[in-house]
């Protein structure tokens, strides 16, 4: 799951740094909006990631004061052709538990985008691939191991996991309102901006009551 920096099904092999579906127009609505109010007085970086999950605020600016802090991922399985099945790059942020001398965190919120299908030296040799697995606009949530966009939320307390890919997003949207593209010397990154809304379900028990989410808003880079 979560590695400073992926949720990933077993089998996947992972590298620590972290079926499509018609494009949604409705949003999911909940009767208690309750936006993260993002107060950058503490920030320790430009980035955030701030949502409302079943009415109760989390997130905001990384921030050491308020023990929020990124981390960024990439899992991926491939065949014996070196072709991708499952690649996933996934950027979180974690609320640290200060209480404990060994790095814990209390619970995480992860945007990542996933694509299969792949390969394997074609996405490491072309910036091309990487970019495109993002747009500029409404992008489709992945359902299953399929290609698109996966919002999770992890709860330490319980080892619970809640993620948009095991269950429906009919009437969820994420929508990505800027995409810098960043080209450095040791990777590549997009720095990506935007809104989203979502149903996260229990991957151990999908057909629990899901969380809704709302209201939320990023500003993140994805690491490639």
């Amino acid at each position: 799951m979560i590695k400073i920096s992926l949720l990933l099904v077993a089998a996947l092999a992972f590298v620590s740094c972290k079926k499509t579906t018609s494009t949604p127009t409705t949003p999911v609505t909940t009767t208690n909006n309750n936006p993260v109010k993002l107060d950058s007085s503490s920030a320790s970086s430009a980035y955030y990631l701030s949502a409302t999950i079943d009415s109760k605020s989390w997130g905001g600016f990384e921030s050491v004061i308020k023990n929020l802090q990124f981390g960024y991922s990439e899992g991926k399985s491939v065949d014996s052709q070196n072709n991708i099945l499952d690649m996933k790059l996934t950027t979180d942020l974690m609320k640290i538990d200060t209480t404990s001398q060994d790095f814990k965190y209390i619970d995480a919120l992860e945007i990542g985008v996933n694509a299969i299908k792949m390969d394997y030296h074609k996405f490491y040799n072309d910036d091309s691939l990487f970019y495109a697995m993002l747009k500029v606009g409404n992008n489709n949530f992945a359902q299953g191991d399929g290609n698109g966009i996966n919002v999770s939320y992890v709860i330490t307390a319980d080892g619970s996991e809640w993620s948009t890919t095991a269950g429906s997003q009919v009437g969820s949207l994420f929508t990505i309102t800027s995409i810098k593209k960043v080209d450095g010397q040791t990777s590549t990154s997009a720095e990506i901006k935007g809104t989203f809304s979502c149903k996260l379900y229990n991957i151990s028990n999908p057909s629990a009551t899901p969380k809704i989410v709302t209201n939320g808003m990023f500003n993140l880079s994805i690491v490639k």
